[in-house]
Formats: structure tokens, sequence, C-alpha cells
């Protein structure tokens, strides 16, 4: 009969622990997406403005990049994207990437929403950098186009 061991030993002996334990080339990579995806984000920015940095968008950019790059990092890292050698990429790697991609932006989107209720005066994300909106589209109904008068009458 064997004792009955702690959770502590159990996740010890995680396999999948065991598979995202930190290492160096691992921390390394994180590292690597951490750049890419600071760059990503003020590159959309930079995008929303029309190639100009505004300077409303100052305090959203400083307020928000830190837990949108730490976010998104961790779960690529938790997806095991840090883990594996990018020398030979697959296609079932990219299948990889849009899974985590599409799992942070969902956390994000939840977190923009609902974060206003969990931390009361924090800046939000804009809705144009999480969500694709359509802005050609003119929700306002059209006004009818005045006819002139001809000239002399009142």
């Amino acid at each position: 009969m064997t004792a009955k061991r702690s959770w502590y030993e159990q996740l010890q002996n995680s396999t999948w622990l065991k598979s995202r334990w930190p290492t160096r080339e691992s921390l390394v990579v994180a590292a690597l997406l951490a750049v890419i995806f600071q760059v990503t984000y003020l590159l959309s920015f930079l995008i929303r403005g029309e190639l100009l940095f505004k300077p409303s968008d100052a305090k959203t950019i400083i307020s928000t990049i830190g837990y949108v790059v730490a976010l998104k990092t961790l779960v690529f890292y938790v997806r095991g994207l840090c883990h594996r050698p990018w020398r030979a990429a697959r296609f079932q790697d990219l299948n990889s990437l849009i899974r985590a991609s599409t799992a942070a932006l969902l956390i994000l989107v939840v977190y923009n929403y609902f974060g206003q209720y969990l931390v009361p005066g924090r800046v939000p994300i804009p809705h144009c950098l999480t969500m694709r909106r359509d802005d050609t589209v003119d929700s306002r109904p059209p006004v009818p186009a005045r006819r002139r008068q001809p000239e002399g009458h009142p």
C-alpha cells in the first residue's frame, strides 16, 4: 500500500510542469517575444495615428504596455511556444501561434471590458487596437441635400 502523495509532490512530478520549467533557451525566447510584442504594440499605435504618435496616446501607451506584453508573453510561455527549437518551423507551429495569439487577445479583451470594475481609474486599451472596427461605414442616417433656390426667389 502506497502512501498518499501531497499536492506539492504531485505538482513536482507533473510532466506538464517539467516541460514548462524555465531553461536558458526558453527564457531567451521569452525575452525575444517580449521585445517583439512591445514593438508590435507601439507599431499599432503608430499605424492608428497615421504614422504619428499623438500626445494623448502617451498616457495610454505607458499605462498599458506593461501588462499587455507580460500577459502575451505568459500565454505564449504557458502554451509551450518558448520551449521548442525554432530552427525548423512547421505548419503545426503556425497553428499553435494562432491559438496562443487568439487566447491572449481574448484575455485582453475580457480584461479591457471588465477591468474597469476590478481596477478603478485604470486606462483602457483603445478598441481599435484589440478588435478590428470598420470606420468607413457611417452609422448615422444620411442628411438630405438642400436644394438650391434660384436667384431672386426668397
